[in-house]
């Protein structure tokens, strides 16, 4: 394979790791961390293979089928059924749950306590409609989306976020041997299977097909060459993913030396950057946060919108990327 298609690859990876890694794969193993303590390990393998093993056989039906989404994912049960599947699944993770869930993790981990009371309402509107209008101006153009994640917000979060993993492996504020929660103190492993649910990045990544499968070909590669590099780009980005994810379980283990575990995983995020970089630590989780859910929400709103314009062609893809973002 040529240099260039292996950049090419790179950058595929990226832009699958950045539209399915939201906030809650940040914040979601640093509580198991906590939770688990000296069982971090077999709680962190069951995570790993929902949390990470799944994305990759998602990528992996979408390649093998050569489909363009899910559509046509489902469409071999019946048209019928595709149509009915992919509107479930656009709804639930889209404009129902976690594409408003996008902005409001963001505002509570990083805005939220810079402001009083009685300014956090306007501040949570203000704050919402600058997020998705980014996000929306940064889709407008369907090929735009490789360069502003793959090239840029991802690569800057995975900066920063590498920033604090390498200062907590240097700085430790703990030992991996910590107290286990009940919760992880027997079936450790499948109470981290279980958890790994929770992401919702099978369906979330399924959703995103349709822009990751459009990416691909953005980039000059041929409809034969699509389900290679899906398969290629996806395994990249899953096993950085499941890298990370060990990192930030172990961080949360770590923390352990210094608090009690947190109410939850974002409240003990913010902790432990506050414990390294004190108020300025508070600016960098809210960044990170922002970041992170700045890239999910782009490729919510242009994946909706693609699926969606494939469906009902009559509709405009810029109409149906306004209805996801401000909807």
């Amino acid at each position: 394979m040529k240099n260039n298609d292996n950049r090419k690859i790179i950058l595929i990876a990226s832009l699958i790791f950045g539209t399915f890694f939201g906030a809650g794969n940040l914040i979601f193993p640093v509580q198991i961390g906590q939770l688990a303590g000296a069982n971090w390990l077999p709680a962190t393998i069951g995570f790993l293979m929902t949390g990470s093993m799944v994305l990759f056989l998602v990528m992996l039906s979408v390649s093998v089928t050569n489909s363009n989404g899910i559509y046509d994912i489902a469409k071999p049960v019946s048209r019928w059924f595709a149509t009915l599947f992919l509107i479930m699944v656009h709804f639930s993770i889209g404009p129902f749950f976690a594409t408003p869930r996008t902005a409001a993790t963001a505002f509570s981990m990083g805005v939220e306590s810079f402001l009083s009371g009685s300014q956090r309402p306007v501040g949570m509107f203000l704050f919402s409609l600058t997020l998705f209008t980014v996000a929306y101006l940064a889709t407008v153009e369907k090929t735009a989306l490789t360069d502003w994640i793959g090239k840029y917000l991802n690569p800057l979060f995975l900066i920063l976020l590498v920033v604090v993993l390498v200062i907590a492996v240097v700085l430790p504020m703990g030992s991996p041997d910590q107290p286990v929660n009940e919760v992880y103190r027997e079936n450790a492993f499948f109470t981290g299977f279980i958890n790994g649910y929770n992401t919702m990045d099978g369906l979330g990544l399924m959703a995103f097909s349709v822009t990751i499968v459009s990416a691909v070909r953005g980039l000059g590669f041929k409809n034969k060459e699509v389900p290679r590099v899906l398969v290629k780009a996806g395994l990249v980005s899953i096993l950085l993913e499941g890298l990370l994810y060990t990192s930030l379980v172990l961080l949360g283990v770590s923390s352990l030396g210094q608090f009690a575990p947190h109410a939850n995983g974002g409240e003990a995020f913010s902790a432990i950057v506050s414990y390294y970089a004190g108020n300025f630590g508070t600016v960098a989780t809210g960044l990170l946060i922002t970041l992170t859910v700045l890239t999910t929400a782009m490729g919510l709103i242009s994946s909706f919108a693609q699926d969606f314009h494939a469906l009902f062609p009559k509709v405009s893809y810029l109409a149906w990327l306004r209805i996801a973002a401000f909807s």
